[in-house]
């Protein structure tokens, strides 16, 4: 984002525009590594290797995503999940987080092309690391959007407004990957209480 005494400069570049627009990252080296892992119903996620993994990889600041396999659509025989893992230069040392139920799938690079399924993969895990940093700030995930509540709007709990935000990521350029912010004020939040489903 450029300050306000940018504004002036006749260059059309992105860096000296005022907008709701963000570089996120430079595309150059770019990679990417594809885990499959069993796709079946278990009683806790945490029993699931490939969410355990997910959820290992996302606390340490990685960007990933996975997602379920359907046979009828992908051609692979029986369910599986898959685990996208997205870096720059090198892949790091994995070994220790890995579970031995995944093997690796494929890779790809920014220079080798982006692919319909690694584009979708790279925009869900960038989702998943800013809704990560949203919630550790109170913010409450509502749809596409991110809602927080505005104390300052009122100190009436029932009249209280709400801020939001949503997301969306594109490649600007062939060379950046950018975010561009909606921001809004939102109506109030009230908690869901017992009371609630008793009338409901």
């Amino acid at each position: 984002m450029a300050s306000s005494g940018d504004a002036g400069r006749s260059s059309g570049g992105l860096a000296n525009a005022l907008s709701n627009v963000f570089k996120l990252a430079d595309v150059s080296g770019l990679k990417w590594v594809r885990y499959l892992g069993p796709c079946k119903a278990l009683e806790l996620p945490k029993d699931d290797p490939v969410l355990k993994c997910y959820a290992k990889l996302l606390n340490e600041g990685y960007a990933c995503a996975w997602r379920c396999y359907s046979p009828a659509t992908d051609g692979l025989e029986g369910e599986t999940k898959d685990l996208w893992i997205f870096y720059f230069t090198d892949l790091p040392d994995l070994s220790a987080t890995l579970p031995k139920e995944l093997t690796e799938g494929g890779n790809g690079s920014w220079e080798e092309g982006m692919t319909p399924d690694s584009s979708t993969m790279l925009y869900r895990a960038l989702n998943n690391l800013i809704e990560r940093s949203l919630l550790s700030e109170n913010f409450l995930p509502l749809g596409k959007w991110f809602a927080r509540p505005d104390s300052s709007v009122s100190t009436d709990e029932s009249s209280r407004g709400c801020f939001l935000c949503s997301f969306s990521f594109f490649i600007h350029a062939h060379l950046y990957i950018c975010a561009s912010v909606d921001m809004r004020a939102g109506p109030g939040l009230q908690p869901l209480l017992p009371s609630h489903v008793n009338h409901a």
